[in-house]
């Protein structure tokens, strides 16, 4: 015969020193067992989020890795979900959840866990989102760290030639430089752009990126009178690569 008994521990102190003690009777012989219980008052902690590579390329392995801690009842699971930057409290309630793996035993007091997940949301900044919950239901508060998703190789815009004698925008594409003498390449491109380089000719060169105005530049030679097509080749900090793209 199986019972239910009910008990409010609502002003019992927290803690893993309880003990209840059963009793069982047939009439003749009386046995008795004791079980250990614990009375967890207080949600556990998701104490750190170490994000490793917080731009990410989109249809790459996002990975995330932290701790959450519960003294009394020990921490179960963890979930996460990516909540967009933006997005209203009604909608964010409609963002699913999902089980992160854990690397200890669950209801160890601190519990590791491991995040990992081949992104195929949208481009754009996310919040990743994790809470933990602990052996009898308490839910941590959320602690979020900051990503981006990022599948678009790097943009350019707007381009001039410079020298001494002449300074050409895109418009015009006709220069008259002085032969052998230093012609200044600028280009302005995205700001998560992190190496870029120019082709001429059969030549390429590095753009080096001016750090007080943020645009790209490149100084060459011009040895002859020639018609030339300039490319542009760019990586930005997500590992997405523009190949060749004429000016």
């Amino acid at each position: 015969k199986s019972n239910t008994f009910l008990w409010d521990t609502k002003n019992v102190s927290e803690g893993n020193i309880y003990e209840m003690r059963l009793d069982t009777s047939d009439g003749f012989i009386t046995t008795s067992t004791i079980v250990p219980f614990s009375i967890d008052h207080n949600p556990p902690e998701v104490s750190s989020i170490s994000i490793k590579t917080p731009t990410i390329k989109k249809e790459a392995i996002f990975e995330s890795t932290g701790i959450a801690t519960d003294a009394v009842s020990g921490v179960e699971f963890l979930e996460y979900r990516f909540v967009p930057n933006g997005v209203s409290p009604k909608d964010v309630a409609l963002i699913p959840w999902y089980k992160a793996v854990t690397t200890k035993i669950p209801l160890s007091t601190s519990l590791s866990f491991l995040i990992q997940n081949r992104l195929t949301i949208p481009d754009g900044t996310y919040a990743l989102t994790i809470r933990a919950v602990d052996a009898v239901g308490n839910v941590s508060a959320e602690k979020s760290g900051a990503m981006t998703v990022d599948g678009s190789a790097p943009r350019v815009g707007n381009f001039e030639i410079r020298s001494e004698e002449e300074q050409v925008v895109p418009v015009e594409r006709v220069f008259d430089g002085v032969l052998n003498e230093p012609v200044t390449i600028i280009v302005s491109l995205e700001s998560d752009t992190v190496q870029a380089s120019l082709s001429y000719g059969n030549r390429k060169v590095p753009l080096i990126k001016d750090l007080a105005t943020g645009v790209w530049g490149a100084e060459i030679i011009i040895d002859k009178l020639e018609v030339i097509d300039m490319y542009i080749s760019a990586d930005d900090i997500a590992g997405n690569h523009l190949e060749s793209q004429l000016l």
